[in-house]
């Protein structure tokens, strides 16, 4: 992705099972949503400069999604409900700041 404002919506469960999804991104501002109807067993997120968002919202878990995250110098929001089974992993010196719940 480019210098541009980019938006995708997985709004439908893939009928199929990925094994990879990669976004490489550049300075503009990303975001991502229903990433769990993606269907996807790994996904690759390259951050640029821009602002990334990061929605794990969707219809159902079909299966155990690992996604790694080479931030870049941009923030990373990441979103997840509540009633999602969730581990992160944080490795480096960024800052965190948690949300609400």
């Amino acid at each position: 992705m480019g210098t541009a404002k980019n938006a995708f919506t997985f709004d439908e469960v893939n009928p199929d099972i990925m094994q990879k999804c990669e976004f490489v991104c550049g300075t503009g501002d990303v975001i991502a949503e229903g990433i769990l109807n993606a269907a996807c067993r790994n996904m690759v997120i390259k951050a640029g400069q821009g602002n990334l968002t990061l929605r794990f919202g969707g219809k159902e878990i079909l299966q155990d999604l690992n996604v790694m995250i080479q931030a870049g110098t941009g923030t990373i929001n990441v979103n997840v409900s509540q009633d999602i089974p969730v581990r992160i992993t944080v490795t480096g010196r960024n800052q965190v700041i948690l949300g609400d719940g």
